[in-house]
């Protein structure tokens, strides 16, 4: 397959060094980003960067950019990619972004699959993405029985070949409420736990559950931000029962 990458950060990075390390697919990336582009090339992760236009020569597109320029992408994209091409975004929510762009997508036969890697990194960038991030990781795919089953099925192949271990389907109200436990909560209540003014005494104090805890509290507030208030409701929900 052709595949393109939208947005070369850590995901998206780590996508392209991943499938040409582990597949025999062609990625390609669309990045805004040139220094990225031409590191990507350097490392062999990516063929060449692309146009817009030529997103119709691709076979399969992944979206890694953050949600609100996910969904501006997705949106303002659609007529460029190949009929019965797939599409996927990598947001950590999934009923703002599916709501968004489904039908747009069915109208203009375009296979869609919301997907969420879990996998990070407390950094981000190109530099910090990873050929083997995504080793023995979870996938999980909303299967709302829009897509075809084939383009399901490429999907969990690809994900596969690259090293996840685990792929969950589910509902995207599904997603987002559990996300908003197992994901969302625990940046928060790092975030939190690190604004102690004791969090700067604990040198010769701390050992390995201090820095399990703290680890996710460094995290890109712009990106999180847009994650928590498009999830409010179930994080809300979250929220009062740690608090209760």
């Amino acid at each position: 397959m052709n595949i393109a990458i939208v947005g070369l950060g850590l995901i998206g990075g780590s996508y392209a060094k991943s499938i040409s390390r582990f597949t025999t697919h062609k990625v390609f990336a669309l990045s805004h980003n040139i220094d990225s582009i031409n590191q990507a090339i350097k490392d062999k992760a990516i063929i060449k960067g692309i146009t817009h236009d030529e997103l119709k020569d691709m076979d399969m597109t992944i979206v890694c950019l953050p949600p609100k320029k996910t969904l501006e992408f997705l949106k303002e994209n659609v007529a460029y990619f190949k009929l019965d091409s797939i599409v996927s975004d990598v947001c950590g929510v999934k009923c703002a972004i599916v709501d968004s762009v489904q039908e747009l997508y069915t109208k203009h036969r375009v296979n869609f699959v919301s997907i969420h890697p879990m996998a990070g990194r407390e950094c981000s960038g190109y530099a910090s993405a990873l050929d083997s991030l995504f080793l023995n990781k979870s996938l999980i795919i909303i299967d709302d029985h829009v897509a075809k089953e084939e383009s399901i099925k490429i999907v969990e192949e690809l994900h596969n070949a690259i090293g996840f271990k685990n792929i969950v389907k589910t509902s995207k109200e599904n997603h987002d409420r559990i996300i908003a436990y197992t994901s969302q909560m625990c940046h928060i209540t790092s975030n939190a736990f690190v604004k102690s003014p004791t969090s700067r005494e604990h040198f010769g104090f701390s050992g390995g559950s201090f820095e399990d805890l703290t680890r996710v509290a460094y995290l890109d507030p712009n990106l999180w931000i847009e994650l928590f208030s498009m999830n409010h409701d179930p994080l809300l929900n979250e929220l009062d029962t740690y608090i209760e």
